[in-house]
């Protein structure tokens, strides 16, 4: 006596059962046929999801860098920054790389330390206040990188980032400003890379 597959419900004729190859065998052919015809259009489905998914993790050009400004509201002369400034944003994350270059401009003797705007706020988080890494160069008398790290200001969700020294060697500890580590200059400049989550719609 034959029996039912328990998955496409084909008939599995026993060795003794005499087979009808009208009713046995060709049902059973077209169980096969369509089950492969759908498994065809879910494959399909899939390769066009992943390929999606890759063409928003592997960048340009499906995924441009977006240039953006950075506003410091507590640099007296603005105008003498140089910006070069972008982002890609996918879904909840922002990644951001960053180069300001100083001609003539100069820190407010008010707010002292340097100040920056975010393209996005960053989500509500106490617990990872670190936004990314980030070097300042001091051009004269000669050539010297400072490491630092970057820290939003104030709470979670602030739209704003401050720059911290990092130590080291060659570093320093403290919120940089207007003199420290050095007295701001023309050529002076700060190499930013960021990455961090957002809540913003």
């Amino acid at each position: 006596m034959g029996i039912i597959t328990p998955n496409l419900g084909l008939y599995k004729p026993d060795g003794t059962d005499f087979v009808d190859e009208d009713v046995d065998l060709n049902d059973n052919w077209d169980i096969l046929d369509t089950e492969v015809d759908n498994n065809t259009d879910t494959l399909v489905d899939h390769e066009a999801r992943l390929a999606a998914l890759e063409g928003a993790i592997g960048g340009a050009p499906n995924v441009p860098w977006t240039a953006f400004t950075i506003t410091c509201t507590d640099v007296t002369t603005f105008p003498g920054v140089a910006q070069d400034c972008y982002y890609i944003r996918l879904g909840k994350l922002v990644i951001c790389t960053i180069a300001i270059g100083f001609s003539g401009c100069t820190f407010s003797a008010t707010a002292g330390a340097l100040f920056g705007g975010l393209p996005f706020p960053q989500k509500l988080d106490f617990n990872n206040p670190q936004l990314g890494t980030a070097y300042i160069q001091d051009a004269a008398p000669s050539l010297k990188d400072y490491p630092l790290i970057v820290l939003r200001s104030g709470g979670g969700g602030s739209t704003n980032f401050i720059l911290y020294g990092a130590g080291g060697a060659t570093g320093y500890s403290g919120v940089l400003n207007a003199t420290l580590p050095f007295t701001w200059a023309n050529g002076d400049s700060i190499g930013m890379n960021l990455m961090y989550e957002t809540d913003a719609a």
